[in-house]
């Protein structure tokens, strides 16, 4: 399932093989990229969500996932 605006999409449950082969060649490349660099790269599935500063960061404040 994906949240966007607040609303739940269903998602297919696994990737194909052709998807994950892409997706290592790319994460292989960016992390290699990043090796000495100061940034950190994290394996999806990750959530993020995203709120606003100036608000409360409780919760039922955040209604962005990516």
């Amino acid at each position: 399932m994906e949240l966007v605006k607040a609303i739940i999409f269903k998602m297919s449950l696994t990737s194909s093989r052709k998807h994950q082969g892409i997706s290592m060649s790319i994460t292989l490349t960016i992390a290699k990229f990043l090796k000495d660099q100061d940034y950190k790269m994290y394996a999806a599935p990750f959530d993020v969500r995203l709120n606003d500063d100036k608000v409360s960061t409780g919760d039922n404040q955040i209604i962005t996932a990516v």
